[in-house]
């Protein structure tokens, strides 16, 4: 069993819930975590939280840091040992990625729906993993009580409310970060409290309405689950159109921008209608397990793969570690005779100038090769210098461990 640490920072209740599905899902891969949290009020029951006192980072097998300032946090230790570190980044970050990359492995983009990241980012270390996941092989069930449960981000909340209000037939509860505020906009049909009781009234919620990891969750326990969310309206999710919903994140109308208008009849309409119906999703709720079954295995699979070859990496003899130039560097001679630009394709950004006999090195690496190789290609005789070079330019991910695709 590898010895993992995360380390994380959380801005909301949003960023709360995806680090514990993260932490379930390496608690899945039989990984043994420790976790350290910038916030002391981050709440999991997935594992035991410790005190930076506690931690001796060359005892992991690797370093997991989760949003930039767990990632900030971290590098100053990590720089001072061996340890392998993954960056995940959540759809919320911003442009403070795009900084002192070097010290880390592989970077997880979640959720990435600000595709102009990963466009920006090495293609060899920024891998995009779909967000939700989530998967429990023991499902807990809660008997079923009479009420519509709404979960979803403020915006959409603050657009619905007239909806909830004027349906003052039906019992419905909206959870979000700010319930006292909500609570004075709200009719005496609806209930209002804070995420921190999601799990427990999705459990026993008839029907669900809302977005992203609560949709997901919801169709895990079997709950009839309208998505609602920053993209507009998406309806009822059935087992043919999951797979559309799914790539769309739950957040919406399949194909809609943020902030598509939310048609208020529409939606009191298919509140309506799924309500007269008791277990509307009964015979598509085994096939709707299955597939969030098959995506969350296949999303493992990628973190694991990741996390494995990482540590793999790290523990590898660097004069037999086959490396190749990264694709998104060229190397651009100068005027002056012998000298050379290094330059990052993907910022259009000169990284460096080297000279002939860099360049010699790096453009061996066109191939896939070992340093062992390359030395003896060049007829090098000094050891030290040579590797301490290989060593700067994997560092700068200039030249990256090659891996075989496992496909």
């Amino acid at each position: 069993m590898k010895n993992v640490l995360c380390y994380v920072y959380y801005e909301n209740s949003y960023d709360e819930i995806l680090i514990n599905d993260f932490l379930n899902l390496l608690k899945f891969l039989n990984y043994d975590i420790d976790l350290l949290s910038i916030r002391k009020s981050f709440r999991t029951d997935l594992v035991i939280k410790k005190s930076k006192k506690d931690i001796n980072i060359n005892k992991y097998d690797i370093v997991i840091a989760i949003n930039s300032q767990g990632y900030n946090q971290i590098i100053r230790k990590i720089n001072k040992s061996d340890v392998p570190l993954i960056y995940v980044i959540s759809n919320n970050e911003n442009s403070e990625l795009l900084f002192n990359l070097e010290l880390c492995d592989k970077i997880l983009l979640i959720n990435n729906t600000q595709d102009y990241l990963s466009k920006l980012l090495l293609p060899e270390i920024a891998i995009k993993i779909a967000y939700p996941f989530y998967y429990s092989e023991n499902i807990s069930y809660s008997p079923i009580q009479d009420f519509i449960l709404v979960c979803t981000d403020i915006g959409t909340v603050l657009r619905t409310i007239p909806i909830y209000n004027k349906l003052h037939q039906y019992h419905f509860v909206i959870l979000t970060d700010v319930p006292n505020k909500i609570k004075k906009l709200v009719n005496s049909n609806i209930q209002v409290y804070s995420f921190k009781n999601a799990d427990k009234l999705i459990r026993s919620s008839k029907i669900l309405i809302g977005s992203g990891h609560f949709i997901l969750k919801g169709l895990h326990l079997g709950k009839t689950s309208l998505v609602l969310g920053e993209n507009g309206f998406g309806g009822l999710v059935t087992s043919s159109n999951f797979e559309n919903h799914f790539s769309n994140y739950f957040l919406g109308r399949v194909g809609a921008q943020f902030g598509e208008y939310i048609p208020e009849n529409l939606v009191s309409h298919e509140i309506v209608r799924v309500m007269d119906f008791d277990n509307y999703l009964n015979d598509q709720v085994y096939e709707i397990q299955n597939k969030i079954r098959g995506h969350f295995l296949y999303i493992s699979r990628i973190v694991n793969d990741v996390i494995i070859s990482s540590i793999r990496i790290h523990k590898s003899n660097i004069w037999n570690l086959k490396l190749v130039k990264s694709q998104a560097f060229i190397l651009m001679p100068l005027k002056t005779e012998q000298t050379y630009l290094v330059i990052n394709e993907r910022l259009n950004k000169i990284h460096s100038e080297i000279a002939e006999e860099e360049f010699k090195i790096i453009s061996c690496f066109n191939d896939i090769r070992t340093p062992r190789d390359v030395f003896k290609l060049l007829f090098y005789d000094d050891e030290v210098d040579f590797i301490i070079f290989v060593k700067q330019l994997i560092k700068s991910k200039i030249i990256v461990p090659y891996e075989e695709s496992t496909n």
